[in-house]
């Protein structure tokens, strides 16, 4: 089984047993260029896509909250997570729920 989710540029795909996200670099490049808080219009330099494109997932990575030790990427899981847990969604289980 798997499913496919197309969005602003990103494509997720869900099979058996992973969770996929891709962007192309560049629709990457596009977002960064078009990008509401890009108010000098900066642009990522002709040539230097890939360089752009593995900074960017090597800053995914990294820690960003000091007090928790949290990368971009598990915040941004983290947010949807809670969203998820504050909806009445039928595949969370919370804790008062009867089976």
């Amino acid at each position: 089984m798997m499913e496919k989710f197309n969005g602003n540029g990103f494509i997720g795909v869900v099979t058996n047993d992973k969770v996929k996200l891709e962007i192309s670099i560049a629709n990457l490049v596009n977002a960064f260029n078009c990008c509401p808080d890009n108010f000098d219009g900066s642009k990522v330099r002709r040539g230097m896509r890939q360089e752009f494109a593995r900074h960017l997932v090597e800053r995914l990575f990294d820690e960003t909250d000091q007090d928790t030790g949290a990368s971009y990427i598990e915040e941004a899981f983290d947010k949807v997570f809670y969203e998820m847990m504050e909806d009445d969604l039928d595949f969370i289980k919370h804790p008062d729920d009867e089976d």
